[in-house]
């Protein structure tokens, strides 16, 4: 019976671990039917008068199969990653107890969360706003018809820019402080004077949900901006160069691949005396670029060789102008779902070590650690742990919902299909 009770108790954790890792998956999947579905192949076999079953099976899936089986092998860390979280949650004994934090420390910012807020914005928007420049007008127009369109990306625009407005715009917001202790008004549940209630301190909890999007939002725009800078330069080397240069990256990228984040990251908890932004945007993103420089060596292996691409080199064209003009505009697509899938990604990840007292130190608000605040409470209490992990899934889900839209619409290829 000891062995059937552990067995039900497993049932929840592990099935929410392969939920959060088939989202991933299907998005991956998706990415590459689109492009596998437009391929001389499998119009020739719909040509032949196949079943429509036959063709999507037979021919399709098989070869768009062929990337999610290298990313399905790469996200067994994460499982690991994933039984962490389960044994904190559950109280079970494990890894997650090797290093218990010494104490709660206050750490200070180097920087206020606007600027920090500030910087993630201008990072993602200087190098799209050079790019919406010097791309041709009509192509933008059709991309942003093609945007409009998608209406759940549409709708995740409107969510995460009102998250952001509001977490930018928290001191005005909010009358209260986030740090500010009331002994009169300890586990309030939601009214009007306290929308979202309020914590085992009396502080407001919407207050501090607002100033704890600030971190976390930050953290995830800062992140992917580093991983996919990384990934693209190493992804674009590699594939374009090929031979001895791809051997060397991508046994390094095997390399990197083998070490769990979640450990790496802890280690350098350790190294740093705890976990500020900057130390954690750091590390996510030169731990997190693997995957975009696998997915973009990938298209440019098959990039490199169609027939614009040799045009571009008999008229004299340089590797630069080739790899920049031709080649990297063709592989936005993955590039794009990988960065939406990073900055969620480091979002979740960065709420995990908070999670887990590891990352960002209350009273400094971030979603994460006031999820592991609130693990304590949550009987009496479930308001402290709703709404913060309310606000982390309304944010990964918009920004997973983004990604599709600007997929839909950046890919030049489907301009050339006709949509």
């Amino acid at each position: 019976f000891d062995v059937v009770d552990r067995l039900r108790h497993l049932i929840l954790p592990v099935a929410t671990i392969s939920l959060v890792q088939l989202g991933s998956h299907v998005r991956y999947l998706r990415a590459s039917m689109l492009e596998t579905i437009g391929q001389e192949y499998v119009r020739t076999a719909r040509a032949k008068g196949l079943a429509e079953r036959v063709v999507v099976l037979r021919h399709a899936l098989k070869n768009a199969a062929i990337p999610l089986v290298t990313v399905v092998a790469l996200d067994v860390p994460e499982l690991f990653v994933g039984a962490l979280v389960t044994e904190q949650i559950f109280g079970w004994p494990g890894i997650h107890r090797a290093r218990e934090p010494a104490g709660r420390r206050r750490v200070r910012l180097s920087r206020s969360p606007d600027q920090v807020l500030l910087m993630a914005t201008k990072s993602v928007a200087v190098p799209l706003a050079l790019e919406l420049r010097s791309a041709e007008r009509s192509q933008w127009q059709m991309a942003l018809e093609r945007f409009r369109m998608h209406r759940p990306a549409v709708l995740g625009i409107f969510v995460l820019a009102t998250l952001a407005l509001l977490s930018a715009a928290a001191p005005i917001v909010s009358p209260y402080d986030p740090d500010k202790t009331q002994l009169l008004a300890l586990y309030e549940p939601p009214s009007l004077s306290h929308p979202f209630g309020t914590d085992d301190l009396g502080r407001d909890l919407a207050t501090r949900i607002l100033y704890g999007g600030r971190v976390s939002l930050s953290v995830g725009l800062l992140a992917v901006t580093v991983a996919v800078s990384i990934g693209t330069l190493v992804g674009v080397v590699a594939g374009y160069y090929g031979g001895w240069i791809d051997s060397l990256l991508m046994r390094f990228v095997d390399m990197m691949f083998s070490f769990p984040r979640l450990f790496l990251l802890i280690l350098f908890g350790v190294f740093f005396k705890g976990m500020t932004v900057g130390v954690i945007v750091l590390v996510l993103g030169v731990l997190s670029w693997m995957t975009t420089s696998r997915l973009v060596r990938a298209s440019f292996l098959s990039l490199k060789r169609r027939e614009f691409v040799e045009a571009a080199r008999s008229v004299g064209a340089r590797d630069r102008r080739i790899i920049v003009r031709h080649i990297l505009p063709n592989s936005l697509a993955p590039i794009i779902v990988a960065a939406t899938l990073g900055v969620a990604a480091a979002i979740i990840a960065e709420s995990t070590l908070s999670f887990l007292g590891l990352g960002i130190q209350p009273p400094t608000p971030s979603w994460g650690n006031m999820l592991n605040h609130a693990t304590t409470d949550m009987g009496k209490a479930p308001w402290i742990a709703i709404f913060p992990g309310l606000f982390i899934f309304l944010a990964v889900v918009s920004i997973n919902f983004i990604g599709d839209g600007l997929r839909d619409a950046l890919d030049p290829r489907h301009v050339v299909r006709g949509g």
